[in-house]
């Protein structure tokens, strides 16, 4: 099997991981253990197939890596274990009740049955991107994460869908990952969508990406504003789902006629 990167998040790299990052060694994976730098992660990212989060009664200073792991799960691409105890999972639930879709396991599990879920797991992971190689892929960034994943669900089924919820997230994803289409908030603290726009345009792997605006105002003087900084178009955050999808579909069509004409 061809090496894969999975990596072990935990704030002690104790005898369990020692021992399951050498049994995932011999299945000829390659296990990363990084504690809890979340920096880290965000390096490494494109790198990395299954994330595994080894819980402790501290749950609280897992705050900036569950943070990433929200981002991180919403990749169809992805896949997040989570390891603990029943106390520690509800814990976990009750902390970071908008943490989901991960897939859970208590610290009894046998590694024989750890490592057949991993494995599956891969598999099924190279089957999904292989139907979805010829699909267009989104890039969503709001700093609203409720509303983001709303619209990723809504084009999920038509297009490859990322979403990060800052400016810089978004500079740093686009920098290892190319997207067909950015649908960014133009309301955002510390780096707004103008100011990403702008980051975007003065790289030459990112001024091509055509981006189009997310605005939650529709007066005169705002559409101004956001037309003024020329995106390929823009989006009323109260739009519907039927609006938005037809407007993106209406946009890679018109973007495919103009390629077969020239």
């Amino acid at each position: 099997m061809e090496a894969e990167n999975i990596v072990i998040i935990s704030p002690v790299e104790g005898i369990f991981i020692r021992a399951l990052s050498r049994q995932i060694r011999e299945e000829g994976m390659e296990p990363v253990y990084v504690g809890l730098n979340h920096n880290y992660l965000y390096e490494i990212r494109n790198k990395v197939r299954i994330y595994i989060l080894y819980l402790s009664d501290n749950s609280h200073i897992l705050t900036a890596c569950i943070s990433f792991l929200k981002e991180e799960i919403q990749s169809p691409d992805k896949e997040v274990l989570v390891i603990g105890s029943n106390p520690e999972i509800v814990n976990i639930d009750n902390s970071f009740p908008d943490f989901k879709g991960y897939s859970r396991f208590e610290k009894t599990v046998s590694s024989k049955d750890l490592l057949s879920f991993i494995n599956r797991t891969i598999k099924s992971l190279d089957e999904g991107r292989e139907k979805r190689d010829d699909k267009k892929s989104i890039l969503i960034v709001d700093d609203d994460p409720a509303y983001a994943r709303t619209v990723r669900e809504w084009l999920k089924n038509d297009y490859l869908v990322n979403m990060v919820t800052g400016g810089m997230q978004a500079i740093r994803f686009l920098l290892k990952t190319k997207v067909d289409l950015i649908l960014l908030d133009y309301e955002m603290p510390a780096a707004n969508g103008a100011n990403v726009m702008e980051m975007l345009k003065e790289d030459p792997d990112t001024k091509d990406i055509p981006v189009v605006f997310l605005t939650g105002v529709g007066d005169k003087e705002s559409v101004m504003k956001v037309i003024g900084l020329k995106p390929e178009g823009y989006i009323l955050k109260s739009a519907t789902k039927y609006e938005i999808v037809n407007w993106i579909k209406e946009f890679f069509d018109r973007r495919n006629k103009r390629h077969l004409n020239t």
